[in-house]
């Protein structure tokens, strides 16, 4: 059997602590200025948590498109799909676990909110 060539791996690291494998890579906007971030769960818990209150209030913009790391966890700070589903469930709103969330379910989640 042949010697197999080296393989080479890449661990990304959360940004905050430089040590615990980063989970998840957010992407987000301040003052005209776009920043990436690498973070761990409970760092991008944190990060949500923090910014929660101003994501409620603020109105949404245009999106872009950027890259895509594979096999990683690409998110933006919009509400936890998750939690809209459940919501939907909770106040008798047709909802799918696959499929993505229709506008005007969503509208009524931050219409509700």
């Amino acid at each position: 059997m042949p010697p197999w060539p080296p393989r080479t791996t890449t661990q990304l690291l959360d940004d905050i602590d430089g040590t615990s494998p980063a989970t998840e890579h957010i992407t987000f906007a301040l003052d005209g200025d776009t920043y990436e971030i690498d973070l761990n769960t409970d760092h991008a818990r944190q990060l949500r948590a923090g910014l929660n209150l101003f994501i409620q209030h603020a109105r949404r913009t245009g999106s872009q498109t950027v890259g895509h790391r594979d096999n990683y966890k690409r998110t933006t700070l919009t509400p936890d799909h998750r939690i809209i589903r459940s919501w939907a469930q909770d106040n008798g709103h047709p909802v799918t676990t696959t499929s993505r969330i229709s506008p005007t379910l969503l509208r009524a989640y931050h219409d509700a909110h």
